[in-house]
């Protein structure tokens, strides 16, 4: 009896230009910093719903003390990532058969939380890089809204804080 993988592999490249969004902010807490920089992977929790496609997620990294280790630009968008594949509704069974995900697996820090999770979103990243000055969050209050907004290339450009990448000016 073999188990039936009911991921979807999208290729950001195969996708029409419009249909895809420029780039979305994310939060990272320590743990997924590291993993992050390590595999060029990001999760995104399925049960929170469905993802629309995008080009870079920009990484805002919390103020989370985990353990003593702590994000090295707390409140910034530090670093942005180029978008490759997302894979869609991943079960931990699954990972077997995703080869790029091989590698995570025998960090035993990384596949023993994942491993006990339900159903992700695994966004595969090309290319992860840093912004020569890290945006700031202005209004720390909105923090708690920031994960999957969306922002333009344009805003991207012309702003230095995170509060103007998704404000209407």
């Amino acid at each position: 009896m073999s188990l039936q993988t009911t991921f979807k592999r999208v290729p950001i490249g195969e996708l029409k230009l419009n249909s895809v969004r420029d780039a979305v902010i994310v939060t990272q807490h320590p743990w997924f910093m590291s993993l992050l920089k390590e595999h060029h992977l990001y999760f995104f929790n399925a049960e929170l719903g469905a993802i629309t496609p995008m080009q870079y997620l920009l990484f805002y990294e919390t103020t989370k003390d985990e353990n003593g280790v702590v994000n090295e630009n707390p409140r910034h968008i530090a670093h942005w990532g180029k978008v490759k594949e997302i894979i869609y509704d991943v079960r931990p069974v699954d990972i077997i058969h995703i080869p790029e995900l091989h590698s995570m697996t025998n960090e035993l820090k990384y596949w023993n939380e994942i491993k006990t999770w339900k159903m992700n979103h695994i966004v595969l990243l090309e290319e992860i890089g840093e912004f020569k000055t890290p945006l700031p969050l202005e209004d720390s209050y909105q923090a708690r809204y920031l994960v999957n907004k969306t922002t333009t290339f344009p805003k991207l450009r012309d702003a230095n804080t995170i509060d103007k990448l998704y404000k209407e000016e």
